[in-house]
């Protein structure tokens, strides 16, 4: 990593099922609290999914959610209208803007003929656009659609972007929110848990859905360090083998860790723990064990899911995972693997309870292995409270 720049993490924001607060996130974290509940209202009632409480239903929300992380983002990094200027913003997001049109389209009743197109013209820019407009940025805008990897994806690319010098500082978003298209798809494909969402657990029977707006500020350091967390590098793979995860052998979790490792400079013995990718189905969760098991062996670092916690955010996932990652690493524990209970026979074990860390500095790896075959992982170090 000799002359590279460094890039901090200069601030993150989050809106979950935990509510808008660092507070709520660390406690729920540290109790080992799922916010996946039944849904009592709206379209939506009757199924597990974990949803952000107190927001309206109407087709503007999603634009309601940006605008309230934008503000968090701004205020939490102190940054002036001068800061936001030249910033690049990289948008990760599975549903854009979709969640709008499906929500009128279900308080309006079916849309005639004459306005069907308009569940056409949701493209996702309009989220990196809006965002855009409320951060006042004028750098380079991209929007990733890479599945569960959006962000992850994202968070890449804006590294290397402001180590190529294109731009000083990035804001890392994702959006997603529950839509019936998206429930319907993983029902039909048997992936979505009508019980408990329980990743790595060997009684897992799928995922459930979560909603999740989150940002990331990322900055390149011209001075003394500022910042707690810095990114050092990652990785992005493609193995479009099986539609659910990448190779079944593990092979094309392992490359990305390896690879991401490999560029950071370091080896797999300095990684103090895992934010797993871990979404509680037989595949996708064996998929990323077994690749965890070639870059590790048999006794890996400590590493926990949190989709057992914010259910799967689908492309907000990384996004929502770090801001929350890093919220606990600030108050002293690595988050356990929520829904856990057993290992299956000769698989590796995830922490089931929280550990706590002393607020000692470490090497964090986070994995994103995404519906299509996308794999994504990245290392954040934490230089210690």
């Amino acid at each position: 990593m000799s002359g590279r720049v460094h890039v901090d993490i200069r601030a993150v924001a989050a809106l979950s099922c935990y509510g808008a607060e660092k507070a709520g996130h660390v406690a729920a974290l540290r109790e080992g609290r799922s916010g996946i509940q039944t849904v009592t209202a709206s379209e939506f009632v009757g199924l597990r999914a974990a949803v952000i409480p107190g927001e309206d239903k109407t087709p503007q929300r999603p634009f309601t959610l940006i605008d309230r992380i934008a503000a968090q983002l701004i205020e939490s990094a102190g940054l002036t209208q001068g800061d936001r200027r030249d910033v690049g913003v990289f948008v990760g997001t599975t549903t854009g803007i979709a969640a709008s049109e499906e929500m009128a389209f279900f308080q309006q009743g079916a849309l005639g003929v004459n306005k069907a197109w308009t569940l056409l013209c949701g493209g996702p820019g309009r989220i990196t656009a809006h965002l855009a407009q409320r951060l006042g940025a004028e750098g380079p805008l991209f929007t990733y659609t890479t599945a569960c990897t959006s962000t992850a994806v994202g968070m890449i690319m804006a590294l290397q972007a402001i180590r190529s010098g294109l731009i000083r500082r990035a804001v890392v978003f994702g959006l997603d929110t529950v839509m019936r298209i998206s429930v319907e798809g993983f029902r039909l494909l048997k992936l979505y848990s009508p019980t408990v969402c329980r990743p790595f657990d060997q009684s897992r029977n799928g995922l459930q859905m979560g909603e999740a707006a989150a940002g990331v500020v990322l900055e390149a350091r011209t001075g003394p360090r500022r910042s707690r967390f810095e990114v050092l590098d990652g990785a992005i793979a493609h193995d479009p083998g099986h539609i659910a995860a990448g190779s079944a052998d593990g092979t094309t979790a392992a490359s990305v860790m390896e690879r991401a490792l490999e560029r950071a400079g370091l080896t797999a013995s300095a990684v103090t723990a895992i934010k797993a990718h871990g979404t509680g189905t037989q595949v996708n969760d064996a998929s990323e064990l077994r690749g965890l098991e070639r870059v590790f062996g048999k006794s890996p670092p400590p590493f926990a899911s949190l989709k057992g916690g914010f259910g799967h955010t689908l492309g907000a996932s990384t996004a929502l995972e770090l801001a929350a990652w890093v919220w606990a690493l600030e108050e002293g524990f690595v988050p356990g693997s929520i829904g856990f209970s057993e290992a299956a026979e000769g698989s590796l074990v995830p922490l089931a309870r929280s550990l706590p860390t002393h607020g000692r500095p470490g090497v964090h790896l986070f994995n994103s292995f995404g519906f299509g075959g996308t794999s994504a992982s990245f290392l954040v170090e934490d230089h210690g409270a």
